[in-house]
């Protein structure tokens, strides 16, 4: 009867905590892998883990940023297991090359080039990224994660979390600005709202 009674209550507490989030869980999954079933797979796995660490979610507020923290990790994990590592651009040369272009630390270009794109287009861009900073744009600019969101999900310095977007942007104009020299199309669907500091 206490075993039961024990599993009876922990399955309110996870749907309680945990089931409203799911979601959100796969919007930023698909975001990350650019696969609608590999998503679901990886939100499936960290509902098991969140499961079987439930103890350990401090409260409802928390809910939302720890359960972030295990679904990354369980992206990362299996991008190292099935050797799927993206291909990383080479920062400084892209930085170098594509600095007047870019216009420096102005976010200016940046909105009027990504708001320009479609979300499928600008997420794929950004899995060409390095995860450090395709995470934070992502949150930020395509979520709306504030930045102390973004610092409390990611557990950075609040420092490190604005200093990574802006390095992040350069990164993704630069990938912008090289389509456009290739005559690259254009999304059709505008993407509006981005910034939220």
């Amino acid at each position: 009867m206490w075993l039961l009674g024990h599993y009876s209550s922990r399955e309110r507490r996870y749907r309680r905590l945990v089931a409203p989030h799911i979601g959100h869980l796969l919007h930023i999954a698909t975001l990350r892998t650019g696969s609608v079933a590999l998503a679901e797979d990886l939100v499936q796995e960290s509902c098991i883990v969140a499961w079987e660490k439930l103890e350990g979610l401090r409260s409802v507020e928390a809910s939302r940023a720890w359960l972030v923290r295990i679904l990354l990790r369980r992206i990362a994990d299996h991008r190292r297991i099935r050797e799927r590592r993206q291909s990383l651009l080479p920062i400084t040369d892209i930085e170098e090359a594509h600095w007047q272009a870019i216009g420096g630390e102005e976010p200016g270009p940046f909105e009027r080039a990504v708001a320009a794109q479609s979300d499928d287009r600008v997420a794929a861009m950004l899995r060409r990224l390095p995860d450090d900073f395709a995470i934070v744009v992502e949150l930020h600019d395509l979520m709306g994660y504030r930045y102390r969101e973004i610092a409390e999900t990611l557990e950075l310095p609040l420092g490190t979390v604005t200093s990574r977007l802006a390095r992040g942007r350069r990164l993704l104009a630069a990938l912008l600005v090289e389509q456009a020299g290739h005559g690259g199309h254009q999304g059709t669907r505008g993407r509006e709202g981005l910034g939220h500091e």
